[in-house]
């Protein structure tokens, strides 16, 4: 069933839930639906979530009479800019159903996959409201228990709700350890384990966003919840810096903090959460050459169009999109000097970039063209034997060896034969020009 389509394209559905008007389906979870209604008292448009479950599934219809209690219990309670508003819960003949503010800009989970990556002063405006909004409910004794990006929504100015209010529990309430409210990967090491639970866990879930919003991963992943609660003690997550490297560093220790397995490893408070999201710099001060293109659109076409990547899928350009550094280069500057140690490889985009050794120019290469691909093929066995200057401004990509290492199969092979053909290429044309000699 799409969720555009209209309520007359689905005759199965009600045209009415008590006073309010569906108008067609906004989406639906395993549990309810929301629908898109008109609330013709207060004239205004609105969200019904209707709950439903099978026939016989009465320990499903205690958690959803369960979640409609907690939502009515906090109906009117919580006012505060970044939490969806409830205006109405309704548990009678009709049906089962929460009436909610529209938020009409779809959710977080969109921004959860390689190239469609928020911007990451986005990605930290967003993480910074939930923080606020879970300092809010916190201060009321409130601990949320389900927050993933699918419960971050998104009004159509870009704007930030937190939603799903129906696994709230109050702080030392009974039965508060059941594993049927919230979504394994996202909840705290104490919540899987069923232990009592306090705002920190909240704070734990909000760091599995964060990162997955950096990153385009889970900084967990495991196929059973067991798996999950030892890679919780015995795993720690790569830094996103490392999967991203257009990340300023100072972001790593902030994830880390909120992720600690541990309670006491978080931070002591909200505020003092806050207070490091707000310390992180919105850039990278060492890149001041570094594009600040408006969109990973742009960056996306500019691969595209680059011979280098002929033979990459779109799948594998969006992936380099996140890992690459796209950098501006100028006349005369130094890219890659003779004796440096490696570490990383550039794309010549645009531009053209002269090749020498010991002061002698050996080739002038223009784009489509890596430079220093020998640092990541040998790892970093070897020096750099050449030094490269930009002869014309253009742009240039850097991608760090380490972080190529860590991309799939697929991607990193296909870097892999390009950088192959480029040196079998070159080792033809140099035989070339020392046959034409003789």
């Amino acid at each position: 069933m799409s969720s555009d389509s209209p309520i007359d394209a689905q005759p199965d559905l009600p045209r009415k839930l008590g006073k309010y008007v569906l108008k067609r389906e906004l989406g639906s979870g395993a549990t309810s639906t929301v629908y898109l209604a008109d609330d013709p008292f207060h004239v205004r448009e609105v969200a019904v979530k209707v709950i439903r479950w099978q026939a016989d599934g009465s320990s499903e219809r205690d958690l959803a009479d369960a979640s409609l209690r907690t939502e009515a219990m906090l109906l009117g309670k919580l006012n505060h800019p970044h939490i969806v508003k409830v205006f109405d819960v309704v548990n009678d003949g009709e049906g089962h159903y929460v009436v909610m503010e529209l938020v009409g800009g779809g959710s977080m989970e969109r921004y959860t996959r390689r190239g469609y990556l928020l911007e990451f002063p986005k990605a930290v405006d967003a993480v910074f409201k939930c923080a606020k909004a879970l300092q809010y409910m916190n201060g009321l004794g409130l601990i949320h228990r389900d927050i993933k990006p699918a419960n971050i929504l998104l009004t159509l100015l870009g704007d930030v709700r937190l939603s799903d209010l129906g696994a709230t529990l109050l702080s030392g309430d009974e039965g508060q350890h059941s594993l049927n409210a919230g979504t394994p990967f996202y909840m705290s090491p104490e919540q899987l384990l069923e232990r009592p639970l306090e705002f920190r866990s909240d704070m734990f879930s909000l760091g599995v966003v964060f990162y997955e919003l950096l990153t385009g991963e889970k900084p967990f992943d495991a196929l059973n919840v067991n798996e999950l609660i030892f890679q919780y003690v015995h795993h720690t997550p790569r830094p996103p810096s490392t999967l991203r490297p257009s990340l300023p560093v100072e972001v790593d220790a902030v994830v880390s903090r909120m992720l600690g397995c541990l309670p006491s490893e978080r931070y002591a408070d909200w505020e003092d959460c806050l207070d490091a999201l707000s310390a992180i710099p919105a850039h990278h001060t060492d890149l001041a050459s570094s594009i600040g293109y408006a969109s990973a659109a742009e960056k996306f076409r500019l691969l595209r169009d680059s011979p280098f990547f002929r033979a990459f899928s779109d799948a594998d350009l969006w992936y380099v999109v996140e890992i690459g550094r796209f950098m501006r280069i100028h006349a005369d500057e130094v890219l890659i000097r003779e004796g440096d140690p490696g570490g990383f490889f550039l794309i010549v985009l645009s531009g053209m970039v002269r090749i020498s050794k010991a002061g002698r120019t050996i080739d002038v290469i223009a784009d489509g063209t890596s430079l220093g691909e020998i640092s990541y093929v040998l790892e970093g066995r070897v020096r750099r034997n050449t030094t490269c200057t930009a002869e014309k401004d253009g742009i240039v990509l850097r991608i760090e060896d380490a972080v190529l290492r860590g991309a799939s199969d697929i991607c990193r092979s296909r870097f892999e034969k390009t950088f192959l053909h480029a040196m079998a290429s070159w080792l033809v044309e140099a035989d070339q020009r020392l046959a034409g000699r003789h």
